[in-house]
């Protein structure tokens, strides 16, 4: 069954020539892992969502281990951490820090609006070491 959920790309993770591996953080469900397959393709539709620190709608095939992504739609790339180095190294031990210390499969919307904000005052160039 396709269901479809709001996340942000926390880890992507290249698998095989052609497919990836995501770690997404979503509101509904909390942290799941999904498999884009063709992601690693140029002209792959789902090659720009499948980027880190991309929020957005995804829709994905659930099932009882890793799920499969048919299709995303993205509503925010951040795309300004992506092009600073020390921003990237900022949101990156933050996406790290919220992947260690949060459990698979257990939603916490506070968190996720929390981690959404804090990347988007970071790629509006707020000050990251009082982000922190």
């Amino acid at each position: 069954m396709l269901q479809k959920c709001e996340g942000i790309v926390i880890r992507t993770t290249d698998y095989g020539e052609t497919n990836k591996i995501i770690t997404l953080y979503t509101r509904e469900w909390g942290k799941i892992g999904v498999m884009a397959r063709g992601a690693k393709k140029p002209n792959s539709r789902l090659s720009s969502i499948t980027q880190l620190f991309t929020h957005g709608y995804f829709l994905v095939q659930r099932g009882t281990g890793l799920g499969s992504l048919q299709q995303g739609e993205l509503i925010t790339s951040l795309r300004g951490i992506g092009e600073d180095i020390f921003l990237t190294a900022y949101a990156s031990y933050i996406v790290e820090l919220t992947d260690k210390c949060t459990d698979d499969r257990k939603p916490n919307p506070f968190h996720f609006e929390l981690l959404f904000q804090t990347l988007n005052y970071l790629n509006e160039g707020y000050d990251p070491d009082i982000l922190m």
